[in-house]
């Protein structure tokens, strides 16, 4: 039986974070071209993710500021599509 996890390394020391861990947003970046248009990170290096108060431990995620950038066409990259919908 195969096992997959989020983390290559929870399976290799055990350690995991198993009932602690999940989804709290998703962001999707829609390209025209069946291959994709620009390299995956860069795209993931425009999903910034701060500790608000980096003097204290973080013990949740509201303990984190998320940037992300507005919907729409991208700059620097003409032919992907940002479907980042803030409410």
């Amino acid at each position: 039986m195969l096992e997959v996890t989020l983390f290559e390394s929870s399976v290799v020391t055990g350690i995991s974070g198993r009932g602690k861990m999940s989804v709290r947003d998703f962001y999707v970046f829609k390209h025209e071209g069946e291959l994709g248009d620009a390299p995956a990170h860069s795209l993931f290096d425009l999903v910034q993710v701060k500790q608000s108060d980096p003097d204290t431990s973080a013990r949740s995620f509201g303990d984190f500021s998320i940037a992300t950038p507005p919907s729409g066409p991208l700059e620097g990259f003409p032919r992907v599509t940002s479907l980042v919908d803030k409410a």
